[in-house]
């Protein structure tokens, strides 16, 4: 017995020698587990309150639920800019929420990483997501963002002002001459006008419609300068000039267009709005009357809606942690991740936003993602030069087109002209 205990106490003796000198591996001289903590950036410039408030709550519960990543949420004021300035200065944050139309620059500069590997080792199953989200993300065989949410554009129109002109609600059979129609009849004039039957189209809505388009499929030529495209700008211009239903663009802001065209819908001084998804949690304020949604008109050739809007994420090319911020990108744009959005950001995962999304007001709310059926792809999509050439080329034109300060031909003359000159530098 005196051996057996002599032996015991040499044993405990001679462990508590290990400990004390931190030679169990893994241990500390304090005898606490050393876990390495891996820091990562995320940098986001989504301006509403209510959305930048969800992707904290996505990086929230991604910190909480493992503790070898942690990431810090870093808003953005003022755009995309400083992301841009952090890119080029080498300090770029690991993770940075971006736009599908804005991507390709970063990915010819490869300033973004190729997602492809890792979604692959992860197996995740792109059959999840909406068809047609990661075609505007992929370049030469390669997946350089991943979708997290998508928006798209339908008719929102006041039923309250509907039901006193006497007309019937807007639906899926309705073409862009019953738009018209009904924007006349809810036009009211006393003295100057004080209710406008509707807000103008995006140009982008009508070229689908019409059957016309920017540039050719392969975005080498410009056709703004086609039959098609030019009968949807001469609608557009006569639905102020010719017809008087919509705000002359001189009412305006020129920073603040689409949202004092919000606040009159909502304030009852226009009948019809065309709504992105983006807003409609703002547009649910609304108290006064009763409002819905309806699909965007249709032409000859039945589409309805151009190419939709993409929040996406990025991975820099210059993280030192590629897999962890991964983990992060996986989580954000996942199932768990998802189900913090705000209701005005169509989750890239079918299930998800079919439940989430879906819930009334107003009460055809589907229409939204209704429509991802009959998009029209976007030519000029994945072009380095695109903001570049819409920024200083079309729009400008356009813009003289609203402010009557040149005809339809003389636009379109302009822009095609200006498109041969600007792809034959680029």
């Amino acid at each position: 017995m005196k051996w057996e205990i002599r032996n015991g106490l040499l044993l405990l003796s001679l462990l508590l020698v290990i400990v004390s000198t931190g030679l169990i591996g893994g241990c500390s001289r304090e005898g606490q587990i050393k876990i390495e903590v891996k820091r990562i950036r995320y940098a986001n410039f989504e301006p509403l309150p209510e959305q930048v408030a969800s992707h904290q709550r996505v990086v929230d519960a991604f910190n909480q639920r493992q503790s070898k990543v942690k990431v810090k949420f870093e808003p953005v004021q003022g755009g995309r800019q400083k992301i841009l300035i952090e890119i080029a200065g080498g300090t770029a944050p690991d993770v940075f929420f971006w736009s599908n139309d804005i991507l390709a620059p970063l990915v010819i500069k490869k300033a973004v990483i190729d997602l492809k590997p890792y979604i692959e080792a992860s197996k995740v199953n792109l059959d999840d997501y909406f068809p047609g989200l990661f075609d505007a993300l992929s370049f030469n065989n390669g997946i350089y963002a991943f979708p997290l949410y998508w928006g798209s554009e339908v008719l929102a129109y006041n039923k309250d002002l509907f039901d006193q002109a006497g007309l019937s609600y807007p639906d899926d059979k309705w073409t862009w001459d019953d738009f018209l129609k009904a924007a006349e009849k809810l036009t009211i004039r006393k003295g100057g006008t004080v209710q406008f039957g509707t807000t103008r189209p995006f140009e982008y809505a009508l070229y689908a419609s019409y059957g016309g388009n920017i540039f050719n499929q392969d975005g080498t030529k410009c056709t703004v300068d086609s039959p098609e495209a030019r009968k949807a700008l001469q609608f557009l211009v006569d639905l102020e000039k010719k017809h008087q239903v919509v705000p002359a663009l001189t009412e305006f802001g020129r920073l603040n267009k689409y949202r004092e065209e919000m606040q009159m819908f909502m304030t009852g001084r226009v009948a019809m709005f065309f709504i992105s998804s983006f807003v409609i949690s703002t547009v649910n304020q609304i108290k006064d009357f009763r409002w819905d949604v309806a699909p965007l008109p249709k032409g000859k050739d039945k589409r309805r809606t151009p190419e939709p809007g993409q929040g996406i994420l990025c991975i820099s090319s210059q993280t030192k942690y590629p897999q962890e911020a991964w983990e992060f990108v996986k989580f954000a744009c996942g199932k768990e991740g998802e189900k913090y959005l705000v209701k005005n950001c169509i989750s890239s995962l079918k299930e998800v936003a079919y439940t989430n999304f879906c819930t009334p007001p107003p009460q055809h709310v589907r229409i939204f993602i209704d429509q991802i059926e009959e998009i029209m792809p976007n030519p000029i999509a994945k072009k380095i030069w695109r903001e570049e050439f819409m920024g200083t080329i079309y729009r400008p034109e356009l813009d003289k087109l609203f402010l009557g300060i040149q005809t339809v031909d003389e636009t379109v003359r302009n822009i095609v002209a200006g498109a041969d000159k600007f792809l034959k530098q680029n």
